[in-house]
């Protein structure tokens, strides 16, 4: 079950345009947080990630931090790739000193997965309206 309680059917196949969006949605909730209500995004904890689920969405982009509480983005990186995902997976994280470690890492563990560090500078906010 997605967070959003959304249901996505794509037809054919075909990709959405759908962002999933992998998280420590609980911890984000019980801090007081609301998850933004968007159109094409959908919000989901690392433990939901199953074929079903991304074959039943199918996003073009799996968007995560690279590192959460309770899972990292090499820990998403292998279970994409253990289904088959196609899509983009795009990992946010701070600005990094050695980004390209990292890079070769995913690299090593994931060749065939289509990955970005997306390095943000500053505190920015989200806003959604």
């Amino acid at each position: 079950m997605t967070t959003t309680g959304q249901t996505h059917t794509p037809s054919n196949n075909q990709n959405t345009g759908l962002i999933l969006v992998v998280g420590d949605v609980q911890d984000w909730l019980s801090n007081g947080r609301e998850l933004p209500k968007v159109e094409l995004i959908e919000f989901v904890k690392f433990n939901e990630i199953t074929a079903d689920l991304l074959q039943r969405l199918n996003p073009c982009c799996v968007l995560a931090p690279l590192i959460a509480r309770r899972f990292d983005a090499l820990d998403l990186a292998k279970v994409l790739c253990e289904f088959s995902f196609e899509g983009k997976f795009r990992v946010l994280c701070p600005a990094l000193p050695t980004p390209k470690m990292i890079l070769k890492e995913f690299k090593t563990l994931a060749p065939k997965l289509d990955f970005e560090l997306l390095q943000i500078v500053g505190n920015p906010t989200v806003k959604t309206g």
